[in-house]
């Protein structure tokens, strides 16, 4: 019987937890909200296919599927830059290393971003992002004002490729920076960002369809390209002002580490 009462109510816990960060940390929300957005473009684009290529261009359906290795591509060239931030993020790793501990040894890094350890602010893991923001609404324009078929399909397929650039790097480097930023917490935001993510994703396959025979490729690109544009500071605004945001949550920070300093003391959230 304890240990079901237990299970309850952890579940109880990580449910309202998660709720509560959705709605209240702006750093899930609007983040979240970015990603639900990419995903609503990338599932969108599995029904455009067809207006993009077949009816634009006359490809058959066979050719149509082909088209899908250009969002791959992209996917792919974004993987390359990963090997030269990691670089980057060592040697920043080891720099600050040394200067807290006086040791140029970078092997004994804490898994903690707290003051003091060696590790970088969360907001250095937005550097990624910031090339890829631009180039999410660029893509989306791009392939909504050049699909005409006096144009080369060519031109389509490069703004798919840039698309799969700018997918990943705007996926992986949220991800990246929810992780450093929430601890033992970012569960809870990982998972419910999902959830989020993926009943947009489901509702835009049933309206998709709808909204390319009624407005058609340009103007179906052109309004989410307007959206990207909205959330295109999003990266710049947390890589500035995030450690301001950060001490103001109930999840980031110190209270993010197993050690919290409210268990101690015996003040713990109900949801810690």
């Amino acid at each position: 019987m304890d240990l079901q009462k237990t299970f309850t109510h952890r579940l109880k816990v990580a449910l309202l937890r998660a709720l509560h960060m959705i709605t209240r940390e702006p750093i899930v929300g609007l983040l979240g909200g970015w990603l639900v957005l990419e995903y609503i473009v990338v599932f969108g684009l599995l029904q455009g296919m067809t207006y993009i290529f077949g009816d634009t261009y006359g490809f058959e359906r066979g050719f149509i599927g082909t088209c899908f290795c250009a969002l791959a591509l992209g996917v792919t060239l974004w993987s390359g830059t990963v090997p030269y931030y990691y670089r980057l993020y060592k040697r920043k790793v080891a720099r600050l290393h040394e200067h807290v501990t006086g040791q140029s040894d970078p092997d004994l890094i804490r898994a903690a971003n707290i003051p003091g350890s060696d590790l970088p602010e969360p907001e250095y893991r937005l550097w990624q992002a910031l090339l890829a923001a631009p180039a999410f609404p660029i893509c989306l324009f791009w392939l909504g004002w050049t699909n005409y078929a006096f144009i080369p399909y060519w031109s389509s397929l490069g703004a798919i490729v840039l698309l799969g650039f700018s997918w990943a790097g705007i996926y992986v480097t949220v991800y990246k920076y929810l992780l450093d930023t929430y601890g033992i917490y970012a569960g809870s935001a990982l998972a419910i960002i999902t959830c989020w993510r993926y009943l947009a994703s489901g509702m835009i396959n049933l309206i998709s369809r709808p909204m390319y025979d009624g407005i058609g490729v340009h103007w179906t690109m052109t309004l989410l390209g307007c959206i990207a544009v909205l959330q295109l500071p999003l990266p710049f605004i947390f890589y500035k002002l995030g450690p301001r945001i950060r001490k103001r949550s109930a999840f980031a920070g110190r209270y993010s580490r197993p050690d919290n300093p409210r268990q101690r003391t015996g003040k713990a959230l109900e949801w810690s």
